[in-house]
């Protein structure tokens, strides 16, 4: 199993590049209508190269063949066409033929390239040098040579190209759009599987849509729900709104306090209006409503995150090279405690790979070694139990 999160927290990868003192480049690119373009008969082809035959390989190739299509206003029709490419969406199956037909992408170039459905990016550490730049040049080509080999497209206007470190030489690049070859956009923050990544890499520009948005749903709420008891709003509160501010928060949790209160200020603001909530301190309201801080969920979910890695309910090659288990544990605590690295730059001290470690080895033996998921989190919930409704952990 991997996700969008783990594959997000590869920018460990960066983050390690960058303390090196190195610059980075990275390219985002996008596919023109990546699931409609698949053609079938290539994708067949590729599916046999991988070694499926017979009457799977029959029933595929049926479930591609003999579609048409046609357009219908006010009952009166087009002619049907057959359709020859993509796979169909809303199916099951459609997403993965997909990841099956672009899955040998990444092989084709020099640099290190992450695939996830069809949001492709490749990068490299840079210089000044004409060679670090000729490299990056050369794995755009090769990227769009495949997609001209398999009768896909990259979308040259969506294409950016975002440049990491203080140094970094803002090298220009170009990339093959129809018949013409057009100059790579600079980019200050892409959106990367639902995560704002900027060229700082501070995820300032995540914190602020997130909170955007947190409030616009806690604001439409609001409007709409006349009787604000408290079962009803947090409930709705649970379901609509902590996810928007919660996804995918390993990868982006922030140290700065105004980053903190800035998502905490969401959650704060929606449980005043809550009935009988309004003369209560935050705090107070929190413990009268069972609801944790959002700053201990974010500490929880790091927990939960790191469980998963060390227990292997993640496919190990997404997860690869994440955490360095610890060479040499004493007698004192758990058996699975983890390497510290050794970062210089504070910047980079905060991200996952660093932030996570020190409140993993203090977890006691019980929760570590916990037969399933669902019982670590009880025994962390036992664990840092003062600290489910505090609004400043770093004071506890």
């Amino acid at each position: 199993m991997r996700n969008t999160t783990t594959s997000n927290l590869k920018l460990n990868d960066w983050f390690g590049l960058l303390e090196d003192g190195l610059s980075v480049d990275a390219v985002y690119l996008d596919l023109k209508k990546a699931f409609d373009t698949v053609p079938h008969h290539r994708l067949v082809t590729k599916l046999k190269g991988y070694g499926i035959q017979g009457n799977l390989l029959s029933w595929i190739a049926d479930f591609l063949d003999n579609r048409t299509q046609f357009v219908s206003i006010n009952g009166h029709s087009s002619e049907k066409i057959e359709v020859t490419s993509g796979v169909p969406q809303g199916s099951v199956l459609g997403p993965t033929l997909f990841v099956y037909f672009i899955n040998d992408m990444p092989g084709q170039v020099d640099c290190k390239t992450k695939i996830f459905a069809d949001d492709t990016k490749a990068y490299s550490a840079v210089d000044d040098t004409e060679k670090s730049k000729q490299n990056i040049q050369n794995s755009i080509d090769q990227l769009v040579s495949w997609t001209d080999k398999w009768l896909l497209q990259f979308n040259g206007q969506k294409c950016k190209i975002l440049h990491f470190g203080k140094n970094n030489p803002q090298h220009q690049y170009f990339i093959k759009d129809g018949d013409t070859k057009r100059i790579l956009e600079s980019s200050t923050a892409e959106k990367d599987l639902g995560v704002w990544v900027d060229d700082g890499l501070t995820f300032e520009n995540h914190v602020n849509e997130v909170v955007k948005k947190g409030n616009r749903l806690c604001g439409l709420l609001k409007r709409t729900i006349t009787n604000k008891e408290k079962i009803t709003m947090t409930l709705l509160f649970k379901a609509l709104v902590r996810p928007v501010l919660e996804y995918a928060n390993p990868v982006w949790s922030s140290c700065l306090r105004k980053h903190i209160n800035m998502v905490e200020g969401v959650q704060r603001r929606f449980t005043k209006v809550i009935v009988g909530m309004s003369e209560l301190g935050y705090e107070d309201r929190l413990r009268k409503l069972k609801l944790p801080s959002l700053e201990y969920r974010r500490l929880r979910g790091d927990m939960i995150e790191v469980f998963k890695i060390v227990h292997g309910l993640y496919d190990r090659t997404s997860t690869q090279n994440l955490l360095t288990p610890f060479a040499n544990c004493s007698t004192r605590g758990h058996k699975l405690k983890l390497t510290k690295p050794f970062i210089k730059k504070r910047q980079y001290k905060n991200f996952f790979t660093n932030r996570i470690i020190s409140n993993w080895n203090n977890l006691p033996v019980a929760a570590v070694n916990a037969d399933s998921l669902n019982i670590f989190k009880n025994e962390i919930d036992k664990f840092f139990d003062t600290l489910m409704y505090s609004t400043n952990l770093e004071q506890n």
